[in-house]
């Protein structure tokens, strides 16, 4: 093989990799998702753990006691947020009627506004745009995928107190797996980097959604929005998805503010309230407090929205940044892909 052909095939090869790495992927998505939240989640009860460490007072406590603390606490706060959500979701679906009676009153109050001839109705504007969608079977839906949500969350967690328990001795099981002391070395430093950045990056991300969703419900409170917890619930875990989860976050209160009050002025105040919270926390607050934890370029955030999205649909989209971070670790530590990692960092810096 000549020279001129072997950058050739390293790229046929790699692109072959690819595709059978992200069939693997599609295929494997029931398996793989809740091991990889399982992951995602260790970090954040570690770094939790490691921050209860840092306490006055707390510092000689033993660490499998830090553990278990934090492990109960996430476990009680999950089941708080389970019977929310549920709860909520089932009171909407009760009121659907009303909201789309109201609905209907909005969209004749437009009409008259803008003298229309006929008064539009939201079943003639369905059969219009020619789609079957309704608020019955959205609110079905939702229901559905909270209550598989709140069953696969509590799987995840019992998977990561497993993990919790491995995790003290991966450092030897690492060093007996190698055989030199330097290719080891090379695997627990890799190890730290991703513990340290990934558990510091999503500690301090969960710390501002809580904070954003305290703000939100608070505005939405004020307005007088109904189930004003459950929303503040849902936008604080989509502010998990990078650029698209903070629109959503503003998009589905705002809606129903619409079929609530039918007043379109109250749905701007609202809308307007809640953007100006995200933007507090996602241009002032989110910078400071995560820096460079992140090192990846907006790009490469969005492409890897696009790219695990497409793979293993919303699931995807929330473990986008932190699956997208920690192959940018591992390809830092090796030289012959630490130029990739430089490419998908902000500066060029790793």
């Amino acid at each position: 093989m000549s020279q001129l052909d072997r950058p050739f095939v390293t790229f046929v090869y790699s692109v072959a990799l690819a595709i059978m790495l992200g069939y693997l992927l599609v295929i494997g998505k029931a398996i793989l998702v809740p091991i990889m939240f399982s992951i995602i989640l260790c970090y954040i009860l570690l770094e939790s753990a490691h921050a209860i460490g840092r306490v006055p007072g707390l510092a000689r406590s033993p660490s499998w006691l830090r553990h278990l603390f934090t492990l109960l606490a996430f476990a009680l706060i999950l089941l708080a947020l389970t019977s929310i959500t549920t709860t909520n979701a089932q009171a909407l679906a009760e009121r659907v009627p009303e909201y789309e009676m109201r609905l209907n009153m909005f969209l004749n109050n437009m009409a008259e506004r803008l003298n229309l001839g006929e008064e539009p109705t939201w079943a003639a504007l369905r059969n219009m745009m020619g789609t079957d969608f309704s608020l019955g079977t959205a609110t079905t839906t939702l229901l559905g995928v909270l209550a598989n949500f709140g069953t696969n969350m509590f799987l995840v967690l019992l998977l990561s107190a497993f993990l919790m328990l491995e995790s003290a001795g991966l450092s030897a099981k690492v060093t007996r797996a190698f055989e030199t002391r330097e290719q080891s070395d090379a695997i627990i430093d890799i190890f730290h980097k991703i513990n340290r950045q990934i558990g510091q990056y999503l500690a301090a991300k969960t710390a501002i959604n809580i904070g954003l969703a305290v703000l939100s419900w608070i505005v939405m409170f004020v307005m007088g929005v109904d189930f004003a917890l459950f929303w503040a619930v849902v936008i604080g875990l989509l502010n998990y998805i990078p650029y698209v989860g903070s629109l959503l976050g503003v998009l589905f209160p705002s809606l129903l503010s619409v079929v609530q009050f039918g007043d379109p002025m109250t749905t701007v105040w609202t809308a307007t309230a809640l953007t100006a919270a995200q933007m507090l926390m996602g241009n002032i607050v989110e910078p400071r407090l995560l820096g460079r934890l992140v090192n990846l370029s907006p790009f490469v955030v969005l492409v890897s929205l696009v790219v695990w999205g497409s793979l293993w649909g919303i699931p995807g989209a929330f473990l986008a940044v932190p699956m997208t971070s920690i192959c940018a670790l591992i390809l830092a530590g090796f030289p012959a892909t630490r130029w990739i990692s430089v490419l998908l960092s902000t500066e060029g810096k790793i």
